[in-house]
């Protein structure tokens, strides 16, 4: 039971020596570690080359320049080991990365194992929130590809293939291989991969580093040959979802439609900012693509939307052009129809989300932890649905010193002072919900009952008023 790197290297010169140490110098080493170097012109192949001479595990592959996914295509036909994982040549593992990693992957059977980045930043503009870190927001146990993306999706949900080890006994079945594009090359290896696993697991340790650097693929501006491969790599996702839509439950089917209205979405406000000369025709296939797959009975159909699909939708359909609403009206889908059915069981899933939010029970003494834009949706629509707030109520801070400030009028209290304040304890903030949750439990275990939404939903559930009435419409309830 082995695990084999593959690196593949074009012109990283600068990086290549903190990469190569990591994985020679490992607690437990690489059965084997290859090298694709991908037409590099610098010393890349020779600083490759002294590694080689020195560790009898390191081996090169040469080939003209041809993109990630075709290198990571070659070094795949050479591995030999049970287990596969991918390093880029500017990052660099943990020193202790196969010793963790094998003994997971052995120990619970699994085709995929996947781990956190820790991130070393060397842009002037600082990235102050790591994407890569999904500890206590993620369970930590073992199970299948399609319950995991069930619990990640969508803000935990991460493409690159650098953060995980996966079976090659799986990747030779499911034949499995990153697609021909240069850039994005993850998406839809990451999602196949995910959605065919038996046997997964996430464990919180930071295990890659990840490096933030001028001119990197992750730091490159958008292009539009970018967004053009970024687009194929949907349309694939899109097409293997609806190859397998009948393996899926009610729960992965609408989970999926979330997928689809929210990566078309980002395909559109991806397009929108391009600088550079723009890919009309392109763009042309994009919609059509869109409006063929919309009109599968899947998407609308009679089935009753989640909150979380039915808010997709709405949003979606606001932000439509005109030429694309012709398109699916065309194909025999009415917008106004399918946006007053998205609109009402947006509605209608919300208010029941919002019943569990004990807010106008006479007496009883609530905390609303955080103080911004997602509590003042909260009481926004609490208030829209159920009109008084019988409570007494509080706003919790972590940082403020208890009765120093009020919010709506209402005194603010340290978590730390919480016990001596509330009975329950309701956590507004979809960003940091882990986090504050977290916080609770450390301070006061079960002794406070904490009530959230946004481990279920995932996410900012709140739409604005516009978004869901037009203007001259009256705001009722009906």
């Amino acid at each position: 039971m082995g695990i084999s790197v593959i690196i593949p290297v074009y012109n990283t010169e600068k990086y290549l020596e903190d990469c190569l140490n990591s994985v020679v110098n490992q607690s437990l080493p690489f059965e084997q570690i290859i090298i694709v170097n991908d037409g590099s012109t610098d010393n890349s192949l020779e600083i490759c080359n002294a590694y080689a001479e020195k560790f009898s595990n390191v081996q090169i592959f040469s080939q003209k320049n041809q993109g990630l996914s075709a290198a990571r295509n070659s070094g795949l036909k050479l591995v030999t080991s049970d287990y596969v994982m991918f390093l880029d040549s500017d990052d660099y593992l943990r020193n202790d990365s196969v010793e963790k990693i094998l003994s997971q992957m052995t120990s619970f059977d699994l085709d995929i194992l996947y781990f956190d980045s820790e991130i070393k930043n060397e842009l002037k503009n600082e990235r102050k929130q790591n994407v890569y870190d999904r500890v206590n927001k993620i369970s930590y146990e073992r199970m299948s590809g399609k319950e995991y993306f069930l619990k990640c999706y969508p803000d935990y949900f991460i493409v690159s293939a650098c953060m995980i080890c996966i079976r090659m006994q799986f990747l030779k079945e499911k034949g499995l291989k990153f697609p021909n594009v240069r850039k994005h090359e993850d998406i839809f290896f990451s999602f196949k991969a995910m959605l065919e696993a038996k046997y997964v697991q996430y464990v919180p340790h930071k295990l890659y580093l990840r490096r933030y650097r001028e001119n990197s693929i992750m730091t490159t501006a958008f292009s539009t040959d970018a967004w053009m491969d970024r687009c194929r790599a949907y349309f694939w996702c899109w097409e293997y979802i609806q190859d397998t839509m009948s393996r899926y439950t009610e729960d992965e089917a609408e989970v999926m439609k979330v997928f689809f209205l929210m990566s078309f979405q980002e395909l559109r406000g991806i397009y929108k900012r391009i600088s550079l000369e723009r890919n009309e025709e392109f763009y042309q296939e994009l919609q059509k693509r869109f409006c063929t797959f919309w009109n599968r009975d899947w998407i609308v159909g009679k089935q009753k939307l989640s909150l979380m699909a039915s808010k997709a939708i709405v949003h979606l359909l606001k932000e439509l052009s005109e030429e694309e609403q012709i398109m699916i009206d065309h194909m025999g889908d009415s917008i106004d129809v399918i946006e007053k059915l998205s609109q009402k069981q947006y509605l209608e899933e919300l208010k029941k989300v919002l019943g569990k939010v004990p807010l106008n029970e006479k007496g009883k003494k609530v905390g609303i932890y955080g103080t911004g834009k997602h509590t003042d949706q909260l009481l926004t629509w609490y208030k829209f649905f159920y009109e008084n707030i019988l409570c007494d109520l509080y706003f919790i801070d972590t940082y403020k010193k208890s009765n120093e400030n009020c919010y709506y009028d209402r005194p603010i209290i340290n978590i730390a002072d919480a016990m001596d304040y509330v009975d329950s304890i309701v956590i507004s903030s979809s960003e940091y919900e882990s986090e504050m949750a977290e916080k609770v439990k450390e301070l006061y275990g079960e002794s406070i009952p904490i009530t959230r939404f946004y481990d279920k939903y995932k996410g900012f559930i709140f739409l604005t008023y516009e978004e869901i009435f037009e203007n001259s419409r009256n705001k009722s309830k009906e």
